[in-house]
């Protein structure tokens, strides 16, 4: 049996209702870890994706890939659809990172919904190395019209793209 101090019966609970394992701090007083769920529980999951921001599309299609491996497809579904309504789509590199991410999760409605919010209008040129990978992941969504207009834009802002890119 555990001695007193490890007494798990007076765990405390999160604010997500999941019970709070203690620990032993060095004094010999026990506190709460962050979260304490099985395999199969997803309700840190979820709250992970009500509650990730959005202004790093890179961060959110890595988030989108390991909920993926963990199996967690309602919440793959469910941050899909926030991040193509509402994600920053100020850095290219990034945005093209989180179409590849939906992409591979097998997000095609939110690929088209992210196409449709017009990344190629709105991306910053300040990188051109950030521009060719965003032109690919269009190209692979088959967004045509927004490879053009980036393309366009960034020739207009003195850059040089490779054929292979532009077309």
């Amino acid at each position: 049996m555990y001695p007193a101090r490890y007494d798990s019966s007076a765990a405390a609970t999160n604010s997500a209702g999941l019970a709070a394992p203690l620990v032993p701090r060095s004094n010999g007083a026990t506190s709460p870890t962050r979260y304490a769920a099985s395999a199969d529980d997803h309700r840190p999951a979820a709250h992970a994706v009500a509650h990730a921001p959005l202004d790093h599309p890179g961060a959110v299609a890595s988030l989108l890939k390991g909920l993926r491996e963990v199996g967690a497809d309602e919440q793959v579904a469910a941050l899909a659809s926030r991040a193509a309504a509402h994600v920053s789509l100020d850095h290219p590199y990034d945005v093209a990172f989180l179409l590849e991410g939906l992409r591979e999760v097998g997000a095609v409605e939110q690929v088209a919904a992210l196409v449709a919010c017009d990344p190629a209008a709105h991306v910053s040129l300040d990188n051109p190395g950030a521009v060719a990978p965003l032109l690919y992941e269009l190209r692979r969504a088959e967004a045509d019209e927004q490879v053009a207009a980036l393309a366009s834009r960034a020739a207009a802002h003195g850059y040089t793209l490779s054929r292979a890119m532009a077309e």
